[in-house]
């Protein structure tokens, strides 16, 4: 089942200092299944937050349609709960008040909430900590309340933008294993946006390569990788090693403005 729907989106917006029209988009199309991975790559500026923002109803599409559930997107819902580069948390909140805001919000039954958190927080490794301010976390602590507060309002689809870049490499690996553990306990649908290509292969199912702008789709790559995944087994893969230096090559290609590579053994190119 078709959980979202990105027909022939198209972005425009005046400069604001030169009164010109930029294309930010081109002409982009995909769809994820339920309970799929993608992840989004392409080169700096093609657009891929843009997109995102529009899935989560943030911005709004010059052209082309966005269907979630079979439902258009007209601005932002809980069915999409995003997940930010930055923390985006409630200082002011607790642990446990972070996640239970958007139960709230959605009204859920006061003695419901509470159980529905610890357990999401269970998940993602934070019990013990539902007292505890945000100040009072690490960066990576941090950001798994952040998924944690996504995952516990059960969204159609989990919007991820880059949620690891501001923690450190060694974190990030971290995360990115923890993530993995998440996504096959739970199976939601995720569209995860980055630039680095190692972090795009390790946690998707497919990739969305965009190409420059104004972005299109440039191709989309299954990734021949079974799961569990954990990076120690991951990196002495070849099949995964022969994807990440195919679509570092396409990127470059990108960048360069001419894409002449063969998808590699192991790997399944789409149009």
């Amino acid at each position: 089942m078709t959980t979202l729907e990105i027909t022939n989106l198209h972005k425009e917006f005046v400069d604001a200092y030169t009164g010109e029209t930029v294309v930010a988009i081109g002409d982009v199309s995909f769809s994820i299944e339920q309970g799929e991975f993608i992840s989004v790559l392409g080169p700096s500026g093609c657009g891929k937050t843009t997109v995102l923002n529009i899935v989560a109803g943030f911005d709004t599409q010059t052209s082309g349609s966005v269907m979630v559930g079979g439902k258009a997107v007209d601005g932002p819902s809980p069915e999409r709960g995003v997940v930010f580069q930055s923390f985006a948390l409630f200082p002011w909140k607790t642990v446990l008040g972070n996640v239970t805001f958007g139960l709230r919000m959605r009204g859920v039954a006061r003695q419901d909430r509470e159980p529905i958190a610890q357990r999401y927080l269970e998940l993602v490794g934070l019990e013990g900590f539902e007292r505890k301010f945000p100040h009072e976390l690490s960066g990576g602590m941090q950001q798994r309340l952040g998924v944690a507060r996504v995952l516990a309002n059960e969204p159609e689809v989990m919007l991820m933008d880059e949620p690891f870049a501001s923690v450190d490499a060694q974190t990030r690996r971290k995360l990115q294993e923890d993530l993995t553990g998440i996504f096959e306990t739970k199976r939601p649908t995720v569209f995860f946006v980055t630039h680095d290509v190692d972090e795009a292969v390790f946690l998707a199912d497919r990739v969305v390569v965009l190409s420059t702008r104004p972005s299109q789709v440039s191709e989309i790559v299954t990734v021949p990788l079974e799961r569990p995944r954990n990076w120690r087994s991951t990196l002495d893969n070849p099949d995964f090693r022969r994807t990440v230096t195919y679509l570092t090559d396409l990127l470059a290609g990108e960048l360069d403005g001419a894409v002449g590579t063969e998808t590699p053994a192991g790997a399944v190119g789409e149009s």
